[in-house]
């Protein structure tokens, strides 16, 4: 059995989600800092400026986590598209294999004895 797999399309995807989780990562560590930077902002307003960082030190790293997210999802596929190719390879060489081994020259049926049957 061999499957018919698009290699250069499944490049193309995982090419496509790189660009992507490359903008995401970007806009991640934009977020980020938008986020240091409005903390630093509050000036005198100091229970503000507290409340805030509170508030934002366990939500500054969500994007880059996603964005690290598709990454490691993306790196995932491309590892199962390479098993299946390498083992559909294998499969096709283990299939030529064993038909190579296959005797197929004609070979004469070997005669048996036929009792005769009686005619009533």
């Amino acid at each position: 059995m061999n499957y018919d797999i698009d290699t250069a399309a499944v490049q193309a995807v995982l090419m496509a989600v790189a660009v992507e989780g490359t903008a995401l990562n970007e806009s991640a560590n934009a977020a980020r800092q938008a986020g240091d930077d409005a903390a630093a902002g509050f000036g005198t307003a100091q229970e503000v400026a507290e409340a805030f960082t509170n508030f934002w030190r366990t939500r500054e790293d969500v994007a880059q986590r996603v964005s690290s997210l598709v990454f490691r999802k993306a790196d995932s596929v491309a590892s199962a598209a390479q098993a299946f190719v390498a083992a559909n390879q294998e499969m096709t060489d283990s299939a030529h294999q064993a038909l190579a081994r296959i005797n197929t020259d004609f070979a004469a049926p070997v005669p048996r004895h036929r009792p005769k049957t009686p005619v009533a």
